[in-house]
């Protein structure tokens, strides 16, 4: 660099400049002294750290075997295996394997035959003995080889096998063998390696390469580089020596041999890096650096000054742009702190425009969200007086089948199945809605969950929904803190997926459980099963998998969805399971088990008789007002009815004989609401409100209870729901 080009930068790097010259010139001077002298001390040095470094090691991997031969002997004591119990001991196994994350599998076996692999089901063969040598010293010798490289069969991969005798009677009987991951001893070459131009070997008994910091997948299972390799081979416990890498590479190798298990590490040094000027002058320069900054302080005295205080004030500035302050311009001749200024102005600027811009988007997407609700709650309410009139009228029609003609009868049938099947679809719709918002609160109690599934099943029965399948249910008595409606909920669309995915003829088999701390509820079908690509998204919402253009199967993909995010509600979540397309899947609910209660539950009350009661009917939708009135006539009511809610308050407030109103929430006119305050201001207690609306969310229910109503039935209404409030009329 010329004196020309230096007067060319900029202040601030003029100033940086001259700090660095002022701090470098003394570190090329010492360099050129102590370089040679240190060379040879450098190279002993590293020589005695690396073989320390190989010590810690090798420590560190027999500690780890004899851990992992700790827990094998610990599963040789279980009493399990004492029995000849080895689904018992698998069972163990297993939870042995989730404990320690770096075991692939545990097998018991002798020279002909294996007993028990942990990653074999039992109803499955267990495969032959692959390792007969190892098996033999163990049984032979009675005491526990501490691991060599062997081929797992089942995994398909090669591994480290410890394995430990198992003593019977002062005979061993079995070796019971752990079989470990290669790579876990990475994790341990990672933790002393230090440093890039280092390869760290780990070598089992028979001079295999089990772990390698470099090229790991290509040299596993081999030997290492030749002159290690005959180092090894003639005995030799530790040592240095000069050899090749497996790729060739000259380094000076430091090795040592572990005489508890057998095994040897080896750490490769670069020769070039060791004897190399420039690593040398490396290690040196840092002498040279503390002498440079002493002289670098006294530049940086004089210079720092007209640095330091302007970057003060630009710390300042940025802190007060953080708080959405004007920033203030530092006093300074720099132009590169003045453009730093500049640029803070100008971040503040565009900070105040962004934030303004945000609060925009939060109220549309906010007036987004509430636009959304009211149409969802008014798609339902629009959605279920045509429904509560259709059923009306399936439920009437059917008081009087025994005057039609099958034809009509099956019509009839027909009718009512579809109405229902509408009516859940809209409820699952609007509950996905509010499930996803979070807006579902629960109303938790103790609950058996195969008192639960049982009534569940009978109200499928019923209604002939699981007449074309062959359905069996083990039940086994569970208890869980929940909502009893979720359940049911939970409950009813995992078999109504059940059914919908599964021909007529096909089976259905229903269970509840209690597994440790959790209660589990398993729907398993032997329908048409989940596709491999659609499983992962199984529960998203309106996924659904492959179907044929008539749709027959029918849903909007949110049943699912809504057990899911039910479960987890409650705590607790699900999982499916399917070997393909046409096998059938398996749906896996788990909740936080809790024990009985130690109180038994009050059984309900029997209903009341039936009596003729005179009931007011206020609905402005008039097929859905007429039919509700012909079905309560036909039970042998009497019925009174208005179309709006003003009528509606002289009706029921003139005729003292009136024992029970229905009233309909969204009324032309004055609310639903409005009708239940003036009435109960009117008659007080002295009839019964029941409000019977479209809208079910829970903010609607609740505004019902605070108007006066004393239930509050969402349409379509089922009959028992009608005879059950008149009993109480």
């Amino acid at each position: 660099m010329t004196w020309a080009n230096l007067f060319k930068l900029t202040a601030l790097q003029r100033r940086v400049f001259l700090v660095a010259i002022a701090g470098l010139l003394p570190v090329a001077i010492l360099s050129c002294v102590l370089l040679i002298s240190s060379a040879r001390e450098q190279k002993e040095r590293l020589i005695r750290t690396t073989d320390d470094t190989l010590f810690a090691l090798m420590s560190a991997i027999d500690a780890e075997l004899k851990s992992d031969i700790a827990a094998l002997d610990a599963l040789a004591a279980s009493p399990r295996l004492a029995r000849g119990d080895f689904a018992g001991v698998r069972e163990e196994a297993l939870e042995l394997l989730g404990r320690r994350s770096t075991w692939l599998n545990i097998v018991i076996l002798d020279r002909d035959r294996q007993y028990m692999n942990a990653r074999v089901p039992g109803d499955e063969p267990l495969p032959a003995v692959t390792e007969a040598g190892l098996v033999a010293e163990v049984l032979d010798g009675q005491k526990p080889v501490a691991g060599q490289l062997v081929y797992a069969p089942v995994l398909k991969t090669q591994a480290v096998a410890v394995a430990v005798p198992y003593m019977r009677q002062k005979q061993a009987r079995y070796a019971i063998a752990a079989i470990i991951r290669p790579d876990s001893f990475l994790d341990m070459i990672g933790l002393e390696s230090g440093q890039e131009q280092r390869v760290i070997a780990v070598i089992d008994r028979r001079n295999r390469v089990v772990a390698r910091s470099l090229n790991q997948a290509q040299w596993i299972g081999k030997n290492p580089s030749e002159g290690l390799l005959q180092a090894l081979l003639t005995g030799q416990t530790r040592g240095t020596l000069e050899t090749n890498t497996l790729e060739g590479t000259p380094v000076y190798t430091v090795f040592r041999r572990s005489a508890f298990s057998g095994w040897a590490g080896a750490v490769g040094i670069s020769r070039a890096n060791v004897d190399g000027p420039v690593v040398m002058s490396y290690l040196e320069l840092g002498g040279a650096v503390l002498f440079s900054i002493l002289l670098g302080l006294v530049a940086a005295n004089i210079v720092g000054r007209t640095i330091v205080t302007p970057m003060a004030e630009l710390e300042r500035s940025a802190a007060r742009v953080g708080r959405g302050e004007t920033p203030t311009m530092p006093k300074t001749r720099l132009a590169e702190v003045r453009r730093v200024a500049d640029a803070l102005a100008h971040a503040h600027e565009e900070r105040a425009v962004s934030f303004a811009r945000e609060r925009e988007a939060r109220v549309a997407a906010e007036n987004a969200s509430k636009a959304k609700d009211e149409f969802l709650a008014m798609l339902g309410h629009e959605l279920r007086n045509p429904l509560a009139a259709i059923s009306n009228a399936s439920h009437l029609i059917e008081r009087q089948r025994h005057v039609l003609d099958p034809a009509a009868a099956t019509a009839t049938d027909i009718i009512a199945r579809q109405a229902r099947h509408l009516s859940r679809m809209t409820d699952d719709l609007l509950d996905a809605g509010r499930v996803i918002l979070g807006k579902i609160s629960l109303t938790r109690s103790s609950v058996d969950l195969a008192v639960a599934v049982a009534a569940c099943l009978e109200g499928f029965r019923s209604t002939g929904r699981l007449a074309g399948h062959d359905v069996q249910a083990a039940l086994e008595p569970v208890w869980i803190f929940a909502d009893p409606t979720r359940i049911d909920q939970i409950i009813g669309n995992l078999l109504t997926n059940a059914v919908k995915y599964t021909p007529p003829g096909g089976g259905i088999r229903i269970a509840t459980q209690r597994e440790r701390d959790h209660a589990l509820l398993v729907v398993a079908d032997t329908g048409i099963g989940l596709e491999p690509e659609l499983l992962p998204r199984a529960f998203d919402l309106f996924v659904q998998g492959e179907r044929a253009l008539d749709r027959s199967q029918g849903g909007l993909g949110i049943g699912l969805t809504l057990v899911r995010r039910l479960a987890e509600l409650h705590g607790g979540g699900v999982d499916a399971h399917s070997e393909g397309s046409g096998r059938g899947a398996t749906f896996t609910v788990r909740l936080p088990a809790i024990e009985p209660p130690a109180v038994a539950v009050t059984p309900a009350p029997e209903p009341a008789a039936r009596a003729r009661r005179r009931i007011a009917l206020v609905e402005d939708n008039d097929d859905a007002r007429v039919s509700l009135r012909m079905l309560l006539e036909f039970e042998g009511h009497e019925v009174v009815e208005a179309a709006d809610g003003a009528a509606g308050v002289e009706l029921i407030a003139n005729d003292s004989r009136i024992s029970i109103a229905f009233i309909d929430i969204g009324l032309p006119g004055i609310s639903g609401y409005d009708v239940a305050r003036e009435l109960r201001r009117r008659r007080g207690k002295s009839l019964r409100l029941v409000a019977m609306s479209g809208y079910g969310a829970e903010q609607d229910v609740a505004s019902g209870m605070e108007a006066g109503f004393e239930a509050y039935i969402v349409k379509p209404a089922d009959v028992t729901q009608l005879s059950e409030q008149i009993a109480l009329a």
